[in-house]
């Protein structure tokens, strides 16, 4: 039983459905169903206090400082409500406790991923379930060039692919959307093992359809 079918949850659920070992229950409080907002990954209406979605938790940023932190309440999780953004930690970030080494994280990156543009690169994934790739023609928005140059002209290092773990510099953002499609880690790691047609909604909403 995995309670919880957030990110992580249906992670570790598709993964267990994979090794066949055993029947896995996935428990979630949120509807199953995706809205056209959440598939959208240009919305960030299911963010929102207030949809159904969300958990939007309270919070106290500090005193008398009220605000709503957006956890996503759905098959999918904060994945499924969220930018979309898939960019890691970097070496720097600190791992040295023991399972959690950035050798061990990278691992794990990289058996995740499916990076159409940097995939066959030493340290990327090309094979997972999740998709990754940068914006680019119809996706790519028409600043974004401008902006490059213009960091560059000021001596910002271009940094082409921001998951290799490098210094920081100018570059395009990785996210996991397939064709302006937010493709939450249900879709990814469910859609097979558990019978999920993750894929048919991310075919229906490429096509303007309702999911």
């Amino acid at each position: 039983v995995v309670v919880g079918g957030g990110s992580a949850g249906c992670t570790l659920a598709g993964r267990l459905a994979a090794a066949g070992a055993c029947r896995v229950l996935v428990l979630e409080a949120g509807p199953l169903d995706w809205m056209p907002e959440i598939l959208d990954v240009t919305s960030l209406a299911a963010a929102a206090p207030g949809h159904p979605a969300n958990w939007a938790h309270p919070v106290e940023l500090r005193s008398g400082s009220d605000a709503n932190i957006p956890r996503g309440r759905v098959l999918g999780g904060s994945g499924a409500v969220n930018g979309a953004v898939w960019m890691r930690a970097t070496p720097a970030d600190g791992w040295g406790l023991p399972g959690w080494t950035w050798a061990d994280m990278l691992l794990r990156y990289v058996r995740s991923e499916a990076d159409t543009d940097f995939g066959a690169r030493p340290g990327h994934g090309a094979a997972g379930p999740v998709p990754v790739t940068r914006p680019a023609g119809a996706l790519l928005h028409a600043a974004a060039e401008r902006f490059l140059a213009a960091a560059a002209a000021c001596g910002f290092p271009a940094e082409p692919d921001k998951n290799a773990g490098g210094a920081p510099g100018a570059g395009l953002v990785p996210g996991n959307a397939v064709d302006g499609v937010r493709v939450n880690t249900a879709m990814a790691y469910l859609s097979v093992a558990g019978g999920l047609d993750g894929q048919a909604a991310v075919r229906k909403a490429g096509r303007r359809e309702d999911p």
